[in-house]
């Protein structure tokens, strides 16, 4: 099992990445964007950031489409319905 020191080792091995506090926990991040953070106190959670194209060619599972969010009002509420 990869260790921390195994991920910050490979995650600052690519170009531009610099290594910041997100979320109180370490996130990794390249010209400013956020690719990988550590979730959890324990340090044994990581979250991957990846765009939809690549999720798209790498599921097997086809994404769901989402239906746009519109704003309604009645009388004198507003909401949000999907």
């Amino acid at each position: 099992m990869a260790t921390m020191d195994d991920v910050r080792r490979i995650a600052l091995s690519l170009p531009e990445t610099t290594e910041e506090l997100w979320y109180g926990t370490p996130g990794f991040k390249v010209r400013g964007k956020g690719f990988l953070r550590v979730k959890g106190e324990t340090d044994d959670r990581l979250v991957v950031f990846v765009a939809t194209s690549a999720r798209r060619r790498r599921c097997s599972a086809p994404l769901r489409k989402r239906s746009p969010r519109r704003r309604t009002t009645t009388g004198t509420r507003s909401s949000w319905s999907t």
